[in-house]
């Protein structure tokens, strides 16, 4: 019963799995105007960006091309994919000036917008099994306190 069980879940996971590569072939729009402004958001050089970044979220359309752009980043595991994401979207510099509750004179992600950029991107990675926020949530400030730590 178990072996069926853990099938069961395999045969899930790899149906969600080429529905989602099936999905992206069949449906990749032409970029238009708006999109080729985007592509050049990152890396953030600045908190001032970051800033600016924040305002534009606050759309649900542009939030939902940023998930959808950051989300191709993947990764085999959470903690991959949240650190590929992240090295996408943060110079060293930047990371260094940030934390995920804004102690210590640091700006704080977790209850903005950004924060949520983030979270969502990795959990719609289609690898995974069962992606949780939290999870998401321990490997971004992770990232965050091991940047000074990088060159």
């Amino acid at each position: 019963m178990e072996k069926l069980e853990k099938m069961d879940m395999k045969i899930n996971h790899l149906t969600s799995l080429v529905q989602s590569i099936t999905g992206n072939r069949l449906s990749l729009p032409q970029m238009d105007v708006a999109e080729e402004e985007e592509s050049g958001v990152f890396p953030l050089a600045s908190i001032a960006d970051l800033d600016m970044l924040e305002e534009k979220l606050a759309e649900k359309g542009f939030m939902q091309r940023m998930v959808n752009r950051l989300s191709l980043s993947g990764g085999p595991n959470m903690k991959k994919t949240v650190w590929r994401i992240c090295f996408k979207v943060f110079t060293t510099d930047v990371a260094r000036q940030l934390n995920w509750c804004g102690r210590g004179g640091k700006k704080g992600l977790g209850k903005t917008n950004f924060g949520a950029l983030l979270i969502s991107s990795a959990i719609r990675n289609p690898v995974l099994l069962s992606p949780t926020e939290a999870e998401a949530e321990k490997f971004v400030k992770d990232f965050l306190r091991l940047a000074p730590g990088r060159i």
